[in-house]
């Protein structure tokens, strides 16, 4: 088994080593694919484990996602993780690439999970991540009996029995129609920032960056246009010198996963060991 993920607070990267490592299976952050070509993924059981953004999969998840092509999948799962337990249109959008790369989805999960951008209620946020345990490990065995769980509105008119063909549909603008999508409104007004009167040129949030958006200069953060809306910088910087200029989220406390390091964010362009159980 292989096992994708994107992670900015950590709580992608907790679920996917957990069930890779199940398997002992192969775990991946897929920055760590960010330069490569027309991916060829080869086993035959695979999980996609990503955060779900505005209701929909983070932009850089997409550009990986019209990447790959697959040799002879069995068994393809997704764990979305969110704040709502929702997945919105991130699996909509998944299956619409799968299909164009002639393969579908076996089965969906949604993982609530503490947020990285709104606000949320500390009471239900500790609920959320006292629970995550159990949730996932009654994910890890639906994915040990190959459980199908996809929601037949996700299905293209031909897996319905029709004839009608739409798989390839993605849009021209899939990627850069997405939120936060560089220099978009979104990304002007939501992404953090430095402040300089609280940076210290660390160098954490440049080392934890997926896009390499940020580097230190003149002993300060020094952000540019490619901000993917993980938060990493916001919730990892130990001195709290990153900030949003919309008021609603300027209030929000620092999260991250209690059982992952800002080290292992940072190394998630690496290949994460096999490791036994």
């Amino acid at each position: 088994m292989i096992v994708f993920y994107f992670s900015g607070t950590g709580n992608t990267l907790w679920a996917a080593k957990k069930i890779a490592n199940r398997f002992w299976g192969e775990c991946h952050g897929i920055m760590e694919y960010a330069a490569d070509k027309a991916i060829q993924i080869e086993d035959d059981r695979i999980g996609f484990v990503f955060p779900v953004y505005m209701n929909d999969l983070p932009w850089v998840v997409k550009a990986f996602l019209l990447e790959l092509s697959f040799k002879n999948p069995k068994y393809i799962f997704a764990v979305f993780t969110s704040s709502s337990g929702k997945n919105g249109k991130a699996a909509k959008n998944l299956e619409k690439v799968l299909q164009m790369k002639h393969t579908k989805l076996s089965a969906v999960f949604d993982l609530p999970m503490p947020g990285n951008c709104i606000p949320g209620k500390k009471a239900k946020e500790t609920e959320k991540l006292k629970k995550a345990p159990e949730r996932l490990e009654g994910i890890i065995k639906d994915i040990q009996k190959n459980t199908k769980s996809v929601n037949q509105k996700f299905l293209s008119d031909k897996r319905r029995g029709m004839q009608k063909h739409y798989a390839g549909s993605v849009k021209p603008n899939f990627v850069t129609g997405s939120w936060f999508y560089r220099q978009g409104m979104a990304s002007t007004v939501m992404k953090p920032y430095p402040d300089d009167k609280k940076c210290t040129g660390c160098g954490i949030c440049e080392k934890i960056c997926p896009t390499g958006n940020i580097q230190i200069k003149n002993g300060r953060a020094v952000h540019g246009n490619c901000c993917t809306a993980c938060y990493a910088c916001y919730h990892w910087c130990p001195k709290q010198a990153h900030t949003v200029s919309m008021p609603i989220l300027r209030g929000r406390k620092q999260y991250h996963h209690p059982d992952v390091g800002w080290q292992e964010i940072a190394n998630q362009k690496k290949e994460q060991k096999r490791e036994k159980r």
